[in-house]
């Protein structure tokens, strides 16, 4: 219920019809070894509606290579990647829908799978203001797809169902409280 950025194409795309200006965010994190994970996303407020896309990569680096022999086959590289848009709009009032949608791709040596899902997302101003606050409700259903697909095997995406409640800006601090229940 709090997603109102550019985060909100992955936790509630119905979100950034709440946004007030536009926004990007970039990220670089160093991981483990030579494991390393980019992200970048962007979306901006219109006046009917919001848009936004992102990107995220996640690089593993080299990883040692065996056959079935258990023979050296040399370095092999694997990544995974998501690439995602999403817009939203107030259908009513306070209440605003979206949607993202997402092209998914994993690669380990010289297997590949691909995939797309999609994020859809509810979320509803309140009209009480006690305390001074913005109350907000929020509900979302992600990663909708038919999973990711190596040779023969098929791995579902993990879905997942959440509903949200936010408090923000409290007695006009920067103070916001939020509580989400996520049904995996």
């Amino acid at each position: 219920a709090a997603a109102d950025d550019s985060s909100a194409l992955a936790w509630n795309p119905a979100g950034m019809s709440f946004a007030t200006q536009k926004d990007a965010a970039f990220m670089h994190s160093s991981l483990i070894e030579s494991v390393h994970y980019e992200h970048m996303a962007y979306m901006a407020p219109g006046d009917n509606y919001s848009m936004g896309a992102s990107m995220s990569y996640l690089g593993y680096g080299d990883i040692a290579g065996y056959n079935d022999t258990g023979a050296s086959i040399g370095n092999q590289t694997a990544y995974s990647y998501i690439l995602s848009g999403g817009a939203s709009t107030f259908v009513r009032d306070r209440l605003a829908l979206g949607v993202t949608a997402s092209v998914l791709r994993e690669k380990l040596a010289d297997q590949a799978a691909g995939t797309f899902a999609a994020n859809l997302g509810a979320m509803y101003a309140l009209a009480a203001h006690p305390l001074a606050a913005d109350y907000r409700l929020g509900f979302s259903v992600l990663n909708l797809g038919p999973g990711l697909k190596y040779v023969s095997d098929r791995a579902p995406l993990p879905l997942k169902i959440k509903l949200g409640a936010a408090a923000m800006h409290v007695k006009e601090l920067p103070l916001n409280l939020t509580a989400d229940i996520t049904k995996p």
